[in-house]
């Protein structure tokens, strides 16, 4: 889908040609068609990248700076409506004129600058649409991880102040625990992504880009920067958790096994002398006696209880 907004704010679906002689200062293409890359790099005169170029994985071929435009990749971008869904790459074309987008994934972000571009007291200008977006994906970001460390304070509320839990209850918490790293992971990646590009952005400054948006890109860099350090944080928030529900599991399987062991033992004695008492002797003086069944049973009763007793005793139950 090609979407081209305007330089008064207002947004069409099309090619960029307007019959009312608007100027196009942004198109914005999601998961494009061939023909709808043609138009946009037709009406634009810019070279649009496939997706191919924008996922590469080498910094030189992220960024490059022509006469006219700048080329800029992001590999892995998060979109907040579908945290789950693998993150795709995200591709700006900047000239001193037009800005044009090529994503593959509907983003709140784009939204959000479309609504500030729209209700700007001036005429915007692409400069002013990549500095809208960028600003706005700070912003996402930030939410998601302010959700996510809600998230992480909310389960570690549970595990820590909610009593004792069951083991299920801990496997479920450390499914848990691998969904919100995966989506802290994505986050991640996305903000390195945008931070490299505005290092490169502000390293070069090209001449096209006024103060006020060159301004405003440094502010944003520094932004980024501490959303790091929030990452940081969150990072060994997670990692403090998952190590927490693998020492509780650790603890109940040890639970479980002196119980067992406990019991083994306990149940020695009685199995000694039942063993005794059930051997086919002739000559046996217990057979005898008139109360030997009573006093077998209560023998292998203490030989039962007894070991519990000092088991107790000694703090191991």
């Amino acid at each position: 889908m090609l979407t081209v907004h305007f330089a008064d704010g207002s947004q069409a679906p099309g090619t960029g040609a307007d019959e009312q002689g608007r100027a196009a200062i942004w198109f914005d293409l999601l998961d494009p068609n061939a023909d709808e890359v043609a138009q946009a790099s037709e009406a634009s005169g810019l070279d649009v990248p496939s997706r191919e170029e924008m996922s590469g994985l080498k910094l030189s071929g992220r960024f490059r700076m022509g006469d006219h435009a700048i080329h800029l990749n992001v590999p892995t971008y998060v979109h907040a409506e579908a945290p789950v869904r693998k993150p795709g790459p995200l591709g700006f074309v900047l000239a001193a004129d037009c800005l044009v987008t090529v994503r593959h994934g509907k983003s709140s972000a784009f939204d959000h600058a479309g609504t500030r571009l729209a209700r700007a007291s001036r005429p915007v200008t692409g400069i002013d649409a990549f500095v809208a977006i960028l600003e706005a994906t700070a912003d996402v970001t930030t939410e998601v991880m302010e959700h996510v460390g809600e998230e992480l304070a909310e389960l570690s509320r549970k595990l820590f102040h909610d009593g004792r839990h069951s083991t299920r209850w801990l496997r479920e918490s450390l499914h848990e625990v691998g969904r919100l790293e995966s989506r802290q992971a994505h986050t991640r990646n996305s903000t390195l992504g945008i931070a490299r590009m505005l290092n490169f952005i502000c390293a070069n400054e090209p001449d096209w880009i006024d103060t006020n948006a060159q301004a405003r890109l440094a502010t944003l860099r520094r932004d980024l920067d501490s959303l790091d350090e929030f990452d940081e944080q969150l990072t060994e928030k997670l990692q403090f958790l998952l190590d927490a529900i693998l020492g509780f599991i650790n603890t109940d399987q040890n639970e479980i096994m002196k119980l067992l062991t406990v019991a083994s033992v306990a149940t020695i004695p009685p199995i000694i002398l039942v063993g005794i008492w059930g051997m086919n002797f002739a000559r046996m003086p217990e057979l005898g006696w008139t109360f030997g069944y009573p006093l077998a049973l209560v023998a292998i009763g203490l030989s039962l209880v007894l070991p519990l007793i000092g088991f107790k005793l000694r703090g191991w139950l």
